[in-house]
């Protein structure tokens, strides 16, 4: 892999060895000599045959794909990196260098899929998916979820040729599928994925959910506290005015009888 510098300030760095020490410093591997980046404020090391991020000082600031690194976080082709303020982008070697003007720019491939919340706080929210993402409450999580029912690491999502698979990682609450507990299973898309009990759609960028996916939710949404109150459909609102009606009739003739109005 090589790491390069979308914003062109330094040159790409190809990856080959074991270790590479990132700060400020001329003796570093890869000199960043920018304001907030330390003299070494950062290591890539290769671990099991693949690189991670190293961050041992917590005052250095250091994010992969927008969380921030504490301690190390695995690195993967297509990761962000921001060291303090310095942008950069893992590739995989012998790609062109889009810093270089007389090469054509090639956009990065969307994923093929994505998690999409229904439910709770992240309602709305996508998380894009590609090759092993863990899912889970601890901070080197791909996707960290703050919530109490989730455990620290509580299911991976693996894209492969077939299609994508959800592990449950022995998680107290459990990985559900369109309601049914499971330890393993192939999702396709418009499929309901709940962890404990934040619920997530498996979508396409381009393909919407099931034909009628989207009405169940809603349907369930409303059942529950966290999606507010429950709308009345227009048909039982009509049958509660014909009955109030009716009502208001059956006491009119009863007071007239009373009265005496309807004696003969």
């Amino acid at each position: 892999m090589k790491l390069v510098f979308p914003h062109g300030e330094h040159k790409p760095v190809e990856l080959h060895g074991d270790s590479y020490r990132i700060g400020s410093a001329e003796s570093a591997d890869i000199c960043l000599p920018t304001t907030g980046v330390a003299e070494e404020h950062a290591v890539i090391r290769k671990e099991g045959g693949d690189y991670v991020l190293v961050v041992d000082n917590p005052a250095h600031l250091a994010s992969v794909n927008g969380k921030l690194v504490h301690e190390k976080k695995p690195l993967r082709e297509g990761d962000l990196l921001i060291i303090s303020q310095v942008h950069c982008r893992l590739e995989a070697s012998g790609k062109p260098d889009q810093n270089d003007p007389a090469q054509t720019m090639v956009r990065m491939a969307l994923p093929k899929f994505m998690l999409r919340g229904v439910s709770g706080p992240y309602f709305s929210k996508t998380f894009p998916l590609r090759g092993k993402t863990v899912l889970g409450r601890h901070v080197e999580c791909d996707i960290r979820i703050d919530d109490q029912g989730i455990s620290r690491r509580h299911a991976e999502l693996e894209v492969t040729g077939e299609g994508l698979v959800v592990r449950d990682l022995g998680s107290s609450n459990g990985t559900f599928v369109n309601g049914e507990k499971v330890s393993e299973k192939t999702l396709s898309v418009g499929d309901e994925v709940r962890f404990d009990t934040l619920r997530f759609l498996v979508q396409t960028p381009a393909v919407p959910d099931k034909p009628g996916n989207e009405s169940k939710t809603a349907v369930s949404s409303a059942a529950e506290p966290e999606s507010g109150p429950a709308v009345i459909p227009a048909r039982a609102r009509m049958l509660k005015r014909i009955t109030v009606a009716l009502v208001l009739v059956a006491v009119g003739l009863v007071a007239a009888w009373y009265l005496g109005y309807l004696t003969p």
